[in-house]
């Protein structure tokens, strides 16, 4: 089965607010050859899940690794995602839809936080 990632953020109006999440799919995408790596976003910016969800489809994805890089579970989290997810899962029912946890409740993900600050901190 064909693996794909989407790397799922919020979404903004404002183009530069982009940036940073195009260059973080980049370098998944280099790291991970082979392997589609696509953004969606919630609101405010193409794509939405269900058009990279369908692209990643069409390119012949079986297996799709959903994860929304949020810091923290706010209300996003714990009242959106669950509907989007239900509705993905109920569109895309030939796809293996795997959602993971938010990106910044991963302890790899706080430690390079620490380690930014850490070289604010020592004027780096």
């Amino acid at each position: 089965m064909k693996k794909a990632v989407i790397l799922f953020a919020h979404g903004s109006m404002d183009p530069l607010w982009r940036e940073p999440f195009e260059r973080l799919r980049e370098r998944v995408q280099e790291n991970n050859a082979g392997i589609p790596v696509m953004l969606a976003y919630m609101q405010f910016s193409p794509p939405a899940l269900a058009d990279a969800l369908s692209a990643l489809k069409s390119r012949g994805a079986g297996e799709v690794l959903v994860i929304p890089l949020f810091l923290s579970a706010g209300g996003h989290m714990r009242h959106d995602l669950p509907e989007i997810k239900r509705k993905a899962i109920e569109a895309f029912p030939s796809l293996s839809l795997v959602f993971t946890d938010i990106l910044g409740s991963r302890p790899e993900v706080q430690d390079a936080f620490v380690l930014a600050i850490q070289s604010m901190l020592s004027g780096a």
